[in-house]
């Protein structure tokens, strides 16, 4: 998938992947991360990756460690109903700072997979937005992320629930601006 024409909210990039609907069949679009490379992220240690973090709490580690009973993975921490947002959000900075800057730990793509799974662990667990993508870029990114076959299954839920949140937000909207513009 290319990633820049995503971030420039490139019209038919992001019709694409909004056209596969939530809940579609999982399928690759273009270049996507293998599963051994995103599970390998998703099996990282939390408090290492959180201490690595361009957004690292302080003490990030010892927070991660002080979850009952604590996380022994990046992916037991955002499969959690309590994970702290501070947490998250230090994923989710690792995820991005990655994107755009791939080494030998994360390819740009099993990056990307860990941006959104963090931030909607956040919207899913929390109802909290810790992001500053619009609806729309969010929403894309959410269906790119959840249509690989690299996603593990229990990452879906999380994807597809941050999808439907946005979508009602979105619906929400548009109700409000239809009785804007009917109000006399």
């Amino acid at each position: 998938m290319d990633r820049t024409a995503i971030d420039r909210g490139d019209p038919a990039a992001l019709g694409r992947l909004i056209a596969l609907g939530v809940g579609a069949e999982r399928e690759d679009l273009g270049e996507a991360p293998d599963s051994a490379a995103v599970r390998a992220l998703l099996d990282r240690g939390a408090g290492g990756l959180v201490d690595a973090s361009p957004e690292a709490p302080p003490e990030g580690r010892a927070r991660v460690e002080a979850l009952t009973p604590p996380p022994a993975s990046v992916g037991e921490l955002l499969a959690r109903d309590d994970a702290p947002l501070e947490l998250l959000r230090a994923i989710k900075a690792w995820g991005r700072q990655r994107v755009h800057e791939p080494d030998e730990e994360a390819t740009s793509d099993a990056a990307a997979v860990l941006y959104y799974a963090a931030i909607a662990a956040a919207l899913v667990a929390s109802g909290r937005r810790i992001t500053r993508l619009g609806d729309g870029e969010l929403l894309a990114g959410l269906i790119w992320a959840e249509s690989l076959r690299a996603i593990p299954d229990w990452l879906h839920p999380r994807l597809v629930g941050a999808q439907t949140t946005l979508w009602e937000n979105l619906e929400q909207q548009i109700e409000a601006e239809r009785r804007r513009n009917a109000a006399p």
